[in-house]
């Protein structure tokens, strides 16, 4: 579902995070990170783990156009669960603080939780097309936990943290 239905390919270390998440938790768990070569074996064949970029993906294009037509029905609630799944890992009690005062910190952050950048990104695409909205309403209401996730969505511009203090 996860490699199928995201909104761009990811790396297996943002998978294994995302299939890591615990619904309502307010921390990761580390022990709760799958193993890469048990996600690639248990999708029997179909996906692929590049080994230069690290990007976890179908093993065909074939099999992404077979999924783009009946994903829907596969998967119904795909954008539901993925959008729940961001908002925890957003939610997180370690994002209390707000944002990073330097780079090397946001770099840091990005690179302990793998799933951040995406989940920063893409939550509310995938929230755009759920059925309830209640699971964003805690998040939402965190102040501060939204500044560190609009600076990790700024991340890429150049001198993007200069605007947050």
């Amino acid at each position: 579902m996860w490699i199928t239905s995201a909104k761009r390919p990811l790396s297996t270390e943002e998978l294994r995070h995302a299939l890591g998440v615990e619904l309502d938790s307010i921390e990761f768990d580390g022990d709760n990170l799958p193993d890469l070569e048990d996600m690639v074996s248990s999708c029997c064949g179909l996906v692929t783990t590049d080994e230069e970029s690290q990007i976890i993906r179908l093993i065909h294009y074939t099999a992404q156009e077979y999924f783009d037509r009946v994903g829907s029905s596969l998967f119904p609630s795909a954008n539901s669960q993925i959008a729940e799944t961001c908002v925890t890992y957003l939610n997180y009690d370690v994002f209390l603080d707000g944002p990073c005062y330097t780079g090397d910190d946001v770099q840091a952050r990005l690179e302990l939780y793998s799933q951040y950048k995406y989940a920063s990104d893409y939550w509310g695409i995938h929230a755009s097309s759920a059925s309830n909205y209640e699971f964003c309403y805690g998040f939402l209401s965190a102040v501060m936990k939204v500044r560190a996730c609009r600076q990790a969505m700024l991340h890429r511009k150049r001198n993007w943290w200069e605007n947050f203090f």
